[in-house]
């Protein structure tokens, strides 16, 4: 019989590839939290405020924080913790963002707006609001 593997992510090291991965010890909690932008000059966070959210916040992930590129965080176990960031290995670019676990987060047009500049930035374009117009589309915006 086979031994069944819970967290697969560690022979397969996603924390070499994307920066951080959840596995065993790592943290989670449901509920509301401010994203704070670390970052203001970076072509994703460029003029955001810190936005608040009701998803799934990520803690005490396996990997080396210190290789990323820390966008936003928040606050959990009286500590900021990366919650946004953008990793460069070889030529690529890599963009991980943990909330999003929530359908009504993709409601959210500032968020929208972040999704689609990350978009942008890990592909190379020069002007990361290129695809800005969508954000609003479908989105239940209340006056």
């Amino acid at each position: 019989m086979r031994p069944l593997v819970l967290f697969p992510v560690l022979k397969g090291g996603a924390a070499e590839r994307a920066g951080l991965a959840f596995t065993l010890g790592s943290k989670f909690r449901h509920g509301e939290f401010d994203l704070v932008f670390e970052k203001s000059d970076h072509p994703i966070t460029r003029g955001f405020p810190a936005l608040h959210f009701t998803d799934e916040t990520y803690w005490n992930m396996r990997g080396d924080a210190a290789r990323l590129n820390v966008l936003g965080t928040s606050i959990e176990d009286n500590a900021p913790r990366p919650e946004l960031w953008t990793l460069q290995r070889h030529q690529s670019r890599i963009v991980a963002c943990i909330p999003g676990h929530y359908t009504w987060t993709f409601d959210d047009p500032l968020f929208r707006i972040l999704v689609l500049r990350s978009v942008c930035w890990a592909a190379k374009e020069q002007n990361v609001d290129r695809l800005a117009d969508l954000a609003l589309i479908g989105t239940r915006v209340v006056p």
